[in-house]
């Protein structure tokens, strides 16, 4: 890619070399595209939008995976640029456990306490060592 940019610039391969060593320039081009392309920083108000995103697919979806790509085609349909697939993950993991408690107590919430005892009662292991349930 290197050589390819140096080649279209007309400039030798080393010069580029040498701009990437200067952080100030290098990030203050990387704001210039961020403006041009009207990208949004994922810190600075994508991540937001996201979780809710990631919520509500965690309450259809299981699958890391299935969650992550589907993140990842969220951010890029809103402009919001990717940040870091471990900081995707930790999100990911966060609202799929949300999501859980969610449905746990939309469920739990819609049984009568006698539903619930019956319930309760095939996980008690009497006299034998297996439990109703199992």
């Amino acid at each position: 890619m290197l050589t390819f940019v140096s080649i279209q610039l007309g400039l030798d391969t080393n010069l580029i070399q040498d701009y990437t060593s200067r952080q100030p320039t290098l990030s203050k081009h990387q704001e210039q595209i961020r403006e041009y392309g009207q990208l949004i920083r994922f810190e600075d108000g994508g991540e937001g939008p996201l979780q809710t995103f990631i919520f509500e697919e965690a309450c259809r979806l299981e699958q890391t995976n299935t969650l992550l790509a589907r993140a990842k085609q969220f951010l890029h349909e809103n402009s919001i640029l990717q940040p870091a697939d471990y900081t995707l993950r930790r999100l990911i993991i966060n609202q799929r456990q949300a999501a859980r408690q969610y449905i746990f107590d939309k469920i739990s919430d819609s049984l009568t306490s006698d539903f619930r005892d019956e319930l309760d009662a095939l996980l008690v292991a009497r006299d034998r060592h297996l439990t109703p349930f199992q």
